[in-house]
């Protein structure tokens, strides 16, 4: 395996500035991630860009502290037995394979794991779980926005007590720090960007894809090898069929708590943002992203395990609708990790297939080092021509001049002669592909 995509412009930047530099003043519509530069610096100090697996084994002690937090959380309200499967889903998300099988995803893992012990922190209302809530929120936001989402849930859910009367300061303070952060240091700031009115238009298009998606995801009706004919896929008509249902399910629990249910309406307030992000990030996105999938996701499933609080003690009543739930409980559950799991090989394999190619990419640079015509500021993959030829999977990143940065820095997990030599026909062609691009010898 190879670091792809955002990682190598990682790997540049801190070669060059450095993490506080990048981390703080990140090139124009790009996101201010100081948390997880510095961590990545040290990543690359330490081990070398030439290795996979210290990113790798990284990615996964933040995917298992996310897992484990949400499991804590959902523990609290359905017990042992019920939150395992609910918790058991998400190492197992296949739809967010992006997220799950590789590193480059890392700053949103570190804000997500951040803003879950912040959600923890706040069960029992003292002034030091306060502070810490606090600054694990700072440190949510400091690493990717979505944290955000997270600050809009804690807000909804601390409403009832500011409401009251009671710990207003401290309240206003847990909020006010990860915004005031977020907006006076991180500086949010893209020139590129369209109006927001205009952006605003397109909000309840994405939001309706992604509800649907994301149902369809975690229920694993988005898997193609769901044996039903039409309920199948991101499109399936299952997912709006649940988010309709859920939607009444919470409608009938806010109405009969009220503002006891206040946890619910914020997690899945939190959901929705994070589903509407793609309407303001930077470039053109898809709803559906693994980016996006996975801490929506994760949302709902708190949602549900907050809803259903009373279910453990109702389904110990062993009767014949107690015994037919639980039985339509496995099923569905049965049916989300299978579909997920088998997607999740899938992604494995496609990342995979893309680091083969993209180390066949770094050899052919390697090849041409130090030979004129080398054209220094060109990026591989950055024209509609190249990626006709070599296609836009492959999630290589720096221009030529960057990557020979990177190598004399880091190292380099190119493949060597021999080594490409015994790769796929495919493999070998992006290789040759790639030469001629640097080299401008194609037509």
């Amino acid at each position: 395996m190879s670091i792809l995509g955002d990682e190598w412009r990682y790997a540049y930047w801190t070669s060059t500035d450095g993490a506080l530099e990048k981390g703080f003043n990140p090139a124009p519509g790009r996101y201010a991630i100081p948390i997880p530069m510095l961590l990545y610096q040290g990543l690359f100090e330490a081990f070398g860009a030439d290795s996979y697996l210290p990113f790798r084994v990284v990615m996964c002690f933040f995917l298992a502290l996310v897992t484990g937090l949400a499991y804590e959380f959902m523990r609290r309200r359905l017990g042992y037995g019920l939150a395992l499967p609910l918790a058991a889903l998400i190492p197992l998300f296949g739809f967010a394979g992006e997220v799950v099988v590789n590193s480059f995803r890392m700053p949103g893992m570190i804000s997500l794991a951040a803003t879950l012990g912040a959600l923890l922190a706040i069960e029992t209302r003292t002034p030091r779980r306060d502070v810490l809530a606090a600054v694990l929120l700072v440190i949510g936001v400091a690493s990717h926005p979505l944290a955000l989402a997270f600050v809009a849930a804690v807000a909804i859910i601390r409403l009832p007590l500011f409401l009251a009367g009671r710990a207003r300061l401290a309240t206003i303070g847990l909020l006010a720090a990860p915004a005031i952060v977020f907006l006076a240091v991180l500086r949010p700031d893209d020139p590129r960007a369209e109006p927001l009115t205009t952006k605003l238009a397109e909000v309840p298009e994405f939001l309706f894809a992604g509800l649907k998606g994301l149902m369809n995801a975690l229920t694993g009706f988005a898997s193609s090898s769901v044996p039903i004919e039409g309920l199948a896929g991101f499109r399936s008509p299952v997912g709006i069929v649940v988010v309709i249902l859920l939607a009444g399910l919470v409608c009938r629990v806010v109405w009969k708590r009220r503002l006891d249910s206040v946890a619910v309406v914020g997690l899945l307030a939190a959901a929705v943002i994070i589903l509407m992000a793609p309407v303001f990030a930077p470039s053109d996105r898809a709803p559906n992203l693994g980016r996006y999938v996975f801490p929506a996701g994760i949302c709902v499933l708190l949602a549900l395990a907050e809803l259903g609080r009373g279910l453990p003690a109702w389904l110990a009543q062993r009767n014949a609708a107690t015994g037919a739930a639980t039985a339509g409980l496995a099923l569905l559950g049965g049916l989300a990790l299978a579909s997920n799991t088998v997607e999740l090989e899938r992604e494995a394999r496609e990342y995979a297939d893309d680091s083969r190619h993209v180390r066949a990419q770094a050899a052919a640079l390697e090849e041409v080092r130090g030979q004129g015509g080398v054209d220094r500021s060109i990026r591989i993959e950055q024209s509609d021509r190249n990626i006709a030829l070599i296609g836009e999977k492959y999630r290589f990143t720096p221009a030529a001049g960057e990557y020979y940065v990177i190598a004399d820095d880091y190292g380099t997990s190119a493949w060597t002669p021999e080594e490409l030599a015994r790769q796929s026909p495919e493999v070998q062609r992006t290789a040759r592909i790639s030469k001629q691009i640097v080299l401008g010898k194609l037509p």
